[in-house]
């Protein structure tokens, strides 16, 4: 029969693994495998042979009923249920499991397992969590306070389990923390708080894979190469202002050697082309007009050029990077100040910081339509299919989410200059992606 093909997780990647003949067994069929989403994790799930007839053998099970239960001494615990422990018959014999602790699950209740007696034989019938029936859940409306400071030393083969707070009775109450066993090839995502339209509903911590996914498989088909900034791409320029013999630099990406700068349509000598950059001067004579590059019979467009007499581009630029660099420091502060705050701690600010990562990610798609139906509310459509458009939206996009990650990593780190830094790239972008867009469509030839 055969066994189709599958993706794994190799090297902190997909590669697929294709499907595979295997020779059929008596009385087994094949149970496909599968990608489970366990949290903000996949795990996959390896197909094998299952019985095919509905019971197991006879022998699978003990004639004898299991000895009573043993004493086991467990103390109430804010938050859990102790669930008791239990005999298993393994290998012909009977062997104690020991109970253990289970975090309470909202509207719900534990149902004991049992041993129950078919036939000739002995049968154990797993616990598990059932409805606690029909009960109002009260949802809070306002967002939890800030986590307590708590103070954990290290402690071997353990972790340590933050504390939370547990909406209860129409009130936040504190759930101190607690420490976990360690578990081999696993690792503890924190438990956070999620807001759900004009509710906050807790989302419970577990222990996942070390080296899972969090990403999910791509379809059981080959999707295709991601797209890449594969044609001559423009990015910006400066200045856009300028005197005769001002020195214009164009940034952007593939741009091919033989580029031919334009002015209001006419060829500009001297220019040095790179793959990333076209340098020139500003003509003897030039007027006011628009710039474009010519690449083979492509004539794309880069944005207007006002000649000035004695206007100082260098001293505009460093006045304007001033204003924009108490901006962005103002804002680095605020953030920083906004973390300390919510966080006593470097430890409790980096899960704090976490939630929030975890809180953009589960928002990603909705934040993503927004952003779509911005763009289409803001353009025609005919505009947003042209090809230049589309390579500009790819770069913005590109640039934007790799600016993202970095000040994540700064956040984490509390670097104040990083995120200065960032934040002036974040205002520096931003800019040019408005300017480029205004070029683009002011080029534009194929709609209103």
């Amino acid at each position: 029969m055969w066994v189709a093909g599958h993706w794994e997780w190799r090297a902190k990647k997909w590669e697929w693994l294709p499907g595979h003949y295997e020779r059929e067994r008596a009385g087994k069929k094949w149970r496909d495998g599968r990608w489970d989403r366990q949290g903000d994790r996949y795990t996959w799930v390896a197909g094998g042979w299952d019985d095919a007839g509905p019971a197991a053998p006879v022998s699978a099970y003990p004639r004898e009923a299991p000895p009573p239960p043993r004493a086991e001494a467990a103390a109430a615990k804010a938050g859990f249920v102790w669930v008791p422990g239990h005999w298993e018959y393994r290998a012909g014999k009977y062997e104690w499991l020991a109970g253990h602790y289970e975090r309470e699950r909202a509207g719900k209740k534990w149902r004991a397992g049992r041993w129950d007696k078919d036939g000739d034989n002995y049968k154990w019938y797993e616990g598990d969590w059932e409805d606690a029936g029909p009960v109002a859940v009260d949802y809070p409306r306002d967002a939890p306070p800030s986590p307590r400071a708590e103070a954990a030393a290290a402690k071997a083969g353990f972790v340590w389990v933050p504390g939370h707070w547990e909406f209860r009775a129409g009130k936040y109450e504190w759930l101190a923390g607690h420490y976990e066993r360690e578990r081999a090839g696993k690792k503890w995502r924190e438990g956070r708080w999620d807001r759900t339209g004009d509710r906050y509903t807790w989302v419970e911590g577990e222990w996942i894979d070390a080296s899972a996914p969090s990403v999910p498989p791509p379809p059981s088909k080959r999707p295709p190469p991601d797209w890449k900034l594969e044609r001559p791409v423009i990015g910006s320029y400066f200045p856009q202002k300028g005197k005769v013999g001002a020195r214009v630099v164009i940034r952007g990406k593939n741009l091919p050697p033989d580029a031919q700068v334009l002015w209001a349509g006419a060829p500009v000598a001297g220019a040095r082309v790179t793959a990333t950059n076209v340098t020139f001067t500003v003509p003897a004579g030039a007027a006011s007009g628009p710039l474009s590059l010519r690449i083979g019979r492509r004539e794309l467009p880069i944005g207007a050029f006002e000649v000035a007499a004695d206007y100082d581009a260098i001293a505009a630029q460093k006045a304007a990077e001033e204003e924009a660099r108490k901006a962005a420091e103002a804002a680095a502060a605020a953030r920083l100040k906004e973390l300390q705050a919510a966080a006593a701690d470097a430890a409790a600010r980096r899960a704090a910081i976490q939630r929030a990562i975890d809180a953009r990610a589960a928002s990603r798609d909705r934040r993503r339509e927004e952003r779509i139906a911005a763009v289409r509310a803001k353009w025609e459509a005919a505009f947003l299919s042209d090809a230049d458009t589309r390579d500009e939206l790819v770069l913005h996009a590109q640039r934007v989410a790799n600016l993202a990650r970095l000040r994540e990593v700064a956040e984490l780190t509390a670097n104040r200059g990083a995120l200065v830094r960032i934040e002036l790239a974040f205002k520096h972008e931003d800019v040019r992606h408005d300017d480029r867009m205004a070029a683009l469509k002011a080029a534009f030839k194929g709609g209103k």
